[in-house]
């Protein structure tokens, strides 16, 4: 085995176990859908880090230019991918253009796999080149040279990465400061490492391709801002559970009844543990119950009558007044309802209270 497909091999191996850890946190917060898109393009660098392993083995150009073959297929799912997971990173929607360049990848895959002709590779050109580097065995690339298509596909996808390139820029000046750094960067490495290996291949220096290193550190910087956020997110879930906890002992520790209610159909949808001691239902009995069933059922004190109420307070302010309330065991008590318009998290709410009055009465 050359020596330098070893790296390689390493390379790959790390990125398919950071796309199953990013596959199994989707699963789990299938609300960050980025998870996806990134553990997709993890598995789409396992491939290409792969074909390069077997390019970097080969003996003769025709070899060779099955290699570059299926590293030019494995890019050209690569890059969709990454346009993907820029997408949905960067919180946009996908636009024309990443819909339009991923048509286009479509098709290249399915020119690469079918075409042999000139048009994607010249066979008849071989393009060999021989490494010698300082304390390494000497590295011999047996490559055919790419041809019009596989030529083109190449300037595409540097337009792919100014493009993405743009978009982190766009999403730094929007205040992602922080997020939008390890994408600037990482199209950067990419940049600088295809430039490496254009002069590389001209015979202009002598050096290794650089361009898979560049790709696996994409992965690896976007892989510990994902971690980072996650963590956070974790955190963030944590303070919520104990805010909401406190918020329950609170809600739980007064001692008016109080009946949270959906804005437009009135069904209850939370109550605190003093509803449960004044009407003398569980907890999972009330939340099934309607108004009219803690409530005397005949005018004024029937279902319409508390929708009516609900209404003027969802529209007109905070509502009091007196009602004629039922316990599950049938007696009737008299209480001062108090029902106003509420926010609860992003959802517009009512929230009536209900004190027993029946000792003034």
């Amino acid at each position: 085995m050359n020596t330098l497909s070893i790296p390689t091999i390493a390379m790959a191996g790390i990125s398919l176990y950071v796309g199953i850890y990013h596959l199994l946190i989707y699963f789990k917060r299938r609300q960050d859908r980025e998870n996806l898109t990134f553990a997709l393009l993890c598995f789409t660098y396992v491939l290409y880090a792969t074909f390069c392993a077997g390019l970097y083995n080969v003996g003769s150009v025709a070899e060779g230019a099955q290699w570059q073959r299926a590293q030019f297929i494995a890019l050209a799912v690569f890059v969709p991918a990454f346009l993907w997971f820029v997408s949905d990173y960067t919180h946009q929607k996908p636009g024309g253009a990443i819909r339009l360049f991923s048509a286009y990848y479509l098709i290249v895959i399915i020119v690469q796999l079918v075409d042999r002709s000139n048009l994607t590779f010249f066979l008849d050109q071989p393009s060999i080149k021989e490494i010698t580097l300082p304390y390494l065995q000497s590295i011999t690339y047996y490559e055919a040279i790419p041809g019009p298509f596989s030529t083109v596909q190449g300037v595409v996808g540097m337009v792919v990465s100014t493009y993405i390139l743009i978009i982190g820029i766009r999403y730094f000046r929007r205040g992602y400061r922080r997020e939008a750094m390890p994408l600037i960067v990482a199209i950067i490495l990419m940049y600088a490492a295809g430039l490496h290996d254009t002069l590389v291949s001209n015979g202009i220096y002598q050096f290794v391709y650089l361009i898979e290193y560049s790709y696996m550190a994409v992965i690896l910087m976007m892989a510990y801002t994902l971690s980072d956020k996650v963590v956070k997110a974790a955190v963030a879930e944590d303070a919520l559970r104990a805010s909401e906890q406190r918020f329950r002992t609170i809600f739980d520790s007064v001692n008016d009844a109080i009946f949270i209610h959906d804005l437009d159909r009135g069904d209850i949808l939370d109550i605190n543990q003093t509803t449960c001691t004044m009407y003398g239902y569980a907890r999972e009995e009330a939340l099934q119950l309607k108004v009219e069933d803690l409530s005397l059922g005949e005018p004024p004190y029937t279902q319409q009558d508390a929708l009516a109420w609900m209404k003027k307070a969802a529209t007109g302010g905070t509502q009091v007044f007196e009602w004629r309330s039922k316990t599950k065991g049938g007696r009737l008590f008299w209480s001062e309802i108090n029902i106003r318009r509420v926010s609860i998290g992003r959802h517009e709410r009512l929230l009536a209270t209900a004190r027993a009055i029946t000792g003034r009465k």
